[in-house]
């Protein structure tokens, strides 16, 4: 069935410049190129409101796409004419990875840029590989908890003045009104080499949004149930989703542990890695830290809504740790 089976590359966030467009086909020239060894057709799906802009592709094709696998839609309100154009089969789970994957939510920093599904099992186990987080399995559950501590008391403590005669203020010190949404896994930590979960907080109650960065296997480790019940429903699904984090150094809050002097704090700081952002125009600057993601559209812990809650510690003399806990209440959902 060489070249029938099809691989539908879709683009989204590309209506602003040439470069954002430019940067996305870059980050799908490998997935295109996967599905092209592998003798299937491959459609482009642009997303975007300037169609005049991009025409050119439906005639000399993309992506070593043909041009008439080249289809050019107005905006995330034209989706649902996937299925008219590829057929009911195709169309209609093109749309149902759409959803699941929250890839047409472009109000948050964590959007995602394309998206690549597939019909093809050697497709689908490259997109596996590809979208895969090798966790450290030698890293213990406390060693983990401890990293989290450390991250959320980084965000309690951090202070801000008005200016040099005014009382200090802590803007996130009331966390348990923080209202997270899981985002991908990235690579970052110490020496950018571990995984970690992208989650954006947002409250009422502080100035600004943040993302923060947990390890990845302290999340899965805590929502192992949520995961357990879900993995049935999406297990292979042959569709990864992808894009970048971009934070410049100024909307940076420094990582801090307790244990060790205030003359060694930067030290810390650089040894943990950045794992804290504000999502504050004002602090601007040119970007500094940049995270490829990539993960599966079906990914259960996607887009999932989480808050901040206090586990028992072990043994009498144990303190209440902060944890992770799902954001289920209907009066939460004002995120």
């Amino acid at each position: 069935m060489n070249g029938v089976t099809p691989t539908v590359v879709v683009l989204n966030n590309v209506h602003t410049n040439a470069k954002r467009l430019d940067e996305a086909l870059r980050e799908v020239t490998s997935v295109a190129r996967i599905a092209l060894q592998n003798g299937n057709r491959l459609h482009v799906v642009i997303l975007s409101d300037m169609m005049e802009r991009l025409a050119g592709f439906t005639k000399a094709g993309i992506l070593g796409a043909k041009p008439e696998d080249v289809h050019l839609l107005a905006g995330a309100h034209e989706v649902q004419k996937l299925a008219s154009i590829m057929g009911d089969d195709v169309g209609s789970k093109l749309l149902e990875y759409l959803k699941q994957s929250q890839f047409l939510d472009r109000s948050g920093p964590m959007r995602m840029n394309w998206m690549a599904a597939t019909w093809c099992s050697s497709t689908k186990a490259a997109f596996d590989k590809r979208s895969s987080m090798i966790l450290n399995r030698n890293i213990t559950i406390d060693k983990l908890q401890y990293d989290v501590s450390c991250t959320l008391s980084s965000l309690v403590q951090h202070s801000e003045r008005a200016d040099a005669l005014a009382q200090p203020r802590f803007p996130w010190r009331d966390f348990g009104s923080m209202r997270g949404q899981l985002g991908p896994a990235v690579k970052a930590g110490r020496e950018g080499k571990e995984a970690m979960r992208a989650i954006h907080w947002k409250s009422h109650t502080t100035p600004d949004a943040i993302v923060m960065l947990l390890p990845e296997a302290y999340v899965r480790y805590m929502f192992k149930d949520y995961m357990s019940e879900t993995k049935p429903r999406v297990n292979g699904s042959g569709c990864i989703v992808g894009g970048k984090l971009v934070f410049s150094n100024g909307e940076s809050i420094p990582m801090r542990r307790p244990d060790v002097s205030e003359a060694e704090q930067m030290v810390t700081a650089q040894m943990l890695g950045p794992r804290i952002w504000r999502m504050n125009a004002s602090a601007g600057g040119a970007p500094e830290y940049v995270f490829e993601t990539c993960a599966s559209a079906t990914d259960p812990l996607l887009g999932l809504e989480v808050k901040w809650t206090f586990a028992p510690g072990e043994g009498s003399n144990s303190r209440d740790m902060p944890t992770l806990d799902v954001a289920s209440d209907s009066f939460e959902t004002w995120y």
